[in-house]
């Protein structure tokens, strides 16, 4: 089909690897594990993928094996980790796709080693332990203990061992240094029985802004997610150098003149303060721009700041332009920065009581990704 249409985001992949390279810059050493689950985070998991690896990073991290066959798919040969649990079923696809996976109990342990032996390999694990998430992972107190289990299983290659911080990202880091620590002791423990991890691994986008505060927390390798695509994990974290990699763009697809007190949209809940003009543009919340935008979305048109009027609907949201001269293509930016106008998916987030993790995620399938800055 040669006609696209006119919403789209774009994505800028020098923010990407200038992001990825800030990570390396706090981390020094250790190696780069990017997570580009979610699509990477809504972004395009492919290209954000090769940009990361152009920048640095080392590994990619998944969610799902759907989301590990696409990489595979699209030719990236880099080690990936997948995050979550593996259903016996995925054991065969983890195998084949040539994937570390994190596991939390010898029982997975057992049924990737009988999938792995069966096809003449050794399937490489991360043992996740539970230091304090209360998510996934085995109780740290046994951490020990499971991993000499999975050491002895001959379809099995212990590389690594993790753990996830729920908090690192406020300003009493107290309770992430127990994290670290007891994440240490479990490496000791297990250095008694002769068994060293290549690859020991924690912290988040959190614990990466602010690792001067937590000695340790780097270990062998890190896990950005949200600090790639250029915004903080909380407000209460320097967000330091990193630079937003999305915009969310579209165009004016009609005007209409509009009379003072006229109401607009569904549920009328906008009215024109004046005689003035109607932009009516194509993204709605079927795009992922929230319907909780209505009446405080900021965009930008022509170099001025507006507010979207009027409820946001399926496919499309209205804007008074007063009597500013708007016409039909202008360039609207729902996400995104110009001149006088920043509205990143954090200042959105912020608008709607949400994390930018959200809002980029939810831009929907059926907005294009434009990837500049190959």
């Amino acid at each position: 089909m040669q006609s696209e249409r006119v919403t789209k985001a774009i994505i800028d992949l020098e923010a990407i690897r200038h992001n990825v390279r800030f990570v390396k810059q706090k981390v020094g050493r250790a190696k780069i594990l990017a997570a580009v689950k979610a699509d990477a985070y809504g972004h395009g998991a492919v290209q954000v993928s090769q940009a990361c690896l152009q920048a640095g990073a080392e590994w990619l991290g998944v969610a799902t094996v759907g989301e590990l066959a696409q990489l595979r798919e699209a030719g990236v040969s880099a080690p990936i980790l997948l995050f979550n649990h593996p259903f016996p079923q995925e054991r065969q696809d983890i195998v084949d796709l040539h994937a570390a996976v994190m596991v939390f109990d010898v029982e997975d342990g057992e049924g990737l080693c009988a999938v792995a032996q069966k096809a003449g390999r050794k399937v490489k694990v991360h043992l996740k332990v539970n230091t304090g998430m209360e998510r996934l992972g085995c109780p740290w107190e046994q951490a020990a203990e499971i991993a000499r289990k999975l050491k002895s299983l001959e379809g099995i290659e212990l590389q690594g061992l993790c753990t996830h911080f729920p908090i690192s990202d406020i300003y009493d880091k107290s309770f992430t240094n127990l994290q670290i620590q007891r994440l240490q002791s479990i490496v000791a423990e297990c250095k008694k029985s002769g068994i060293q991890f290549e690859l020991v691994h924690a912290a988040n986008s959190g614990a990466i802004l602010d690792i001067e505060e937590m000695p340790g927390a780097a270990f062998d390798m890190v896990r950005p997610g949200i600090m790639l695509y250029g915004y903080p994990p909380s407000d209460e974290v320097d967000p330091g150098d990193l630079k937003p990699a999305m915009e969310l763009q579209t165009r004016v697809v009609q005007v209409r003149p509009l009379k003072a007190g006229t109401p607009v949209g569904y549920g009328h809940t906008y009215r024109a303060k004046s005689d003035g003009t109607i932009a009516v543009i194509p993204a709605g919340y079927a795009d992922g721009y929230n319907r909780q935008l209505s009446n405080r979305g900021k965009v930008w048109i022509n170099g001025k700041t507006y507010t979207i009027s009027g409820r946001v609907c399926m496919d499309l949201c209205m804007i008074d332009v007063g009597q500013d001269p708007v016409r039909v293509g202008d360039e609207v930016v729902l996400m995104g920065q110009r001149p006088g106008y920043r509205y990143t998916a954090n200042d959105m987030a912020h608008d709607l009581n949400t994390i930018p993790y959200e809002v980029t995620c939810w831009v929907s399938k059926r907005v294009k990704r434009e990837f500049v800055n190959y």
